[in-house]
């Protein structure tokens, strides 16, 4: 081992991949041993973007070299997960991660249909209240139980609304008043003061404000405090800038034409604004991501005058540079990010207002963007999200289009490239919309926002395929599949699982333990692209998968 440094040189799952299963063990590989002693909740933090901060445990492993840690709830299906380590993760030799470490992964959804049922509207409103204008739903676990919540910021009533899921049903809402913001809007959560609750930032768009409400764990929040950007903060992101383990944010000031970036100090206090300028024109749109895969947490911004995407680069102590700089389509208001076409990078997906489109930007790891793809929608669209609707094992895209008064939802082929279309109706005005598994049957569904209407919009998926994995005891998944199989399997009893090409000819197979639930199932790598069938050996049925 290298006793002069102290790096990660591997991690399971791998990064922005998207068959992670919900009780996902989570394996780190460094180039030396780990000094235990600097191995605690404030070294080492996961957070899920609907769980909320993960309850950890550890162990280590291989040589004393392998961090092996495990989670006390399950994530949710289909939502995005990090892991960080800060630099006070430290070796035997003393060395530290200089600039902590940074990991994303997705949970993986179970088969799905494309065609979503509008199965209900609720009112955001108080009876006989006029325009609130709901904007921007946060799903998050807010009262620990294990079902997504819904946080909903209004920008008119200048407040937030929160409704407590009834195992994926929702009813009357308590609301939670912003008196010192102005037009509340965008919304992330995060844990800020590392109590293991989910907190929430919330951009004010006709001010220079950022609000910051600390969670009580029981879906209250204690007092909205105030910390001054520069105008029009329209974009909010979480960041850890500097690898302390904290989390930071950033915020896009459309009418500052900037960045502002703050400090946080562990406790959920943050620094004054430290202002960033970047090339483009009325920054509007901005989230956090690994562009280069150094460990350390970049910035992607969008400018809504200037039509175009930037890629900042953090040296791991806040400071940024500018790697790239490329064209996308009229107007980014939204932009979203994940691998998109499979390649282990991650993507751009912008949500471009003023020319009625979707661009997908393919990332190329070392801090680069393609041109941009450009992709139909409805009117005037302002929100994007991506997530893996259909559970294929890549993420789908949806886009909210507010003058359209619809969603667009396109399918990815796997590569990248969005295809069938689809039309999904709001009320008035397609204002937000997010992917989450609202009922907890691990396939992914749809909540719409209507700003003008004042109303949330239920779509529901189906699953597809689960009553015959369902008689065949066992299933499998991505599917399609790359490299690694996920089986579940639920008689506790030691299996043997083969895999068979159209012919009939056994190609490989996969042992089970008879403690296993669930174990990943590494494909042989010479393997064709083609389809399969899985079958439990002694049984003449299976199911039928695609190797890509």
């Amino acid at each position: 081992m290298n006793l002069y440094a102290f790096t990660v040189i591997d991690n399971y799952p791998i990064g922005n991949s998207l068959n992670a299963v919900p009780d996902q063990v989570i394996e780190v590989y460094f180039d030396d041993l780990i000094d235990v002693s600097t191995v605690n909740a404030q070294s080492v933090m996961a957070f899920g973007r609907w769980s909320g901060p993960a309850d950890l445990s550890f162990e280590i492993a291989g040589f004393g070299n392998v961090l092996v840690i495990t989670h006390a709830e399950p994530f949710i299906a289909g939502e995005y997960v990090m892991v960080s380590f800060s630099s006070s993760f430290s070796s035997m030799t003393g060395n530290t991660l200089e600039h902590g470490y940074t990991i994303g992964f997705w949970i993986r959804t179970l088969p799905g249909s494309m065609d979503l049922i509008d199965v209900g509207h609720l009112d955001v409103r108080n009876p006989g209240e006029g325009l609130i204008q709901s904007y921007g739903a946060y799903a998050g676990d807010l009262n620990n139980d294990g079902w997504g919540d819904l946080a909903v910021v209004n920008e008119t009533a200048e407040d937030m609304r929160i409704f407590i899921s009834d195992q994926g049903s929702f009813g009357s809402f308590n609301t939670y008043v912003l008196p010192l913001g102005n037009k509340p809007s965008a919304n992330e959560g995060a844990d800020f003061n590392g109590d293991g609750e989910i907190d929430m930032v919330i951009g004010n768009t006709q001010g220079n404000m950022m609000s910051i409400v600390l969670g009580n764990g029981d879906a209250s929040f204690g007092e909205e405090v105030i910390y001054t950007a520069q105008q029009g903060v329209r974009g909010v992101t979480v960041i850890d800038l500097e690898g302390d383990g904290d989390m930071d944010v950033a915020t896009a000031n459309r009418q500052g034409n900037n960045v502002s970036l703050f400090f946080n100090d562990g406790a959920g206090n943050f620094s004054e604004a430290i202002t960033l300028t970047t090339p483009l024109s009325a920054e509007t749109a901005i989230l956090a991501a690994d562009m280069n895969e150094d460990g350390i947490m970049d910035l992607v911004v969008g400018g809504y005058v200037s039509d175009d995407l930037v890629i900042l680069l953090n040296d791991g102590t806040g400071n940024f540079t500018l790697s790239v700089q490329v064209s996308t389509g009229d107007a980014p208001w939204m932009i979203g990010m994940g691998d998109v076409n499979g390649d282990g990078h991650v993507d751009i997906a912008s949500a471009c207002s003023g020319s009625n489109e979707i661009g997908i930007h393919l990332g190329d790891g070392f801090g680069g963007l393609s041109a941009a793809s450009l992709y139909s929608t409805g009117s005037f669209p302002l929100a994007i999200d991506l997530g893996d609707l259909d559970g294929d094992g890549d993420l789908d895209v949806i886009s909210s289009n507010y003058a359209g008064g619809t969603y667009t939802l396109y399918e990815n082929t796997g590569n990248g490239t969005l295809t069938d279309e689809r039309t999904l109706l709001a009320e008035i005005a397609g204002s937000c919309a997010i992917f989450h598994d609202r009922n907890n049957d691990q396939v992914m569904d749809i909540t719409g926002i209507d700003e003008l209407a004042d109303v949330l919009i239920f779509f529901e998926n189906q699953p597809t395929g689960i009553e015959e994995q369902e008689e065949l005891g066992f299933s499998v998944y991505p599917n399609p599949a790359v490299d690694v199989l996920e089986v579940e399997f639920r008689l506790a009893e030691a299996s043997l699982f083969e895999l068979f090409d159209m012919s009939g000819m056994k190609v490989d197979e996969f042992r089970m333990k008879a403690d296993q639930s669930s174990a990943q199932w590494t494909l042989d790598k010479e393997l064709a692209k083609a389809c399969y069938i899985v079958r439990r050996s002694g049984s003449i049925t299976g199911l039928k998968i695609t190797v890509e």
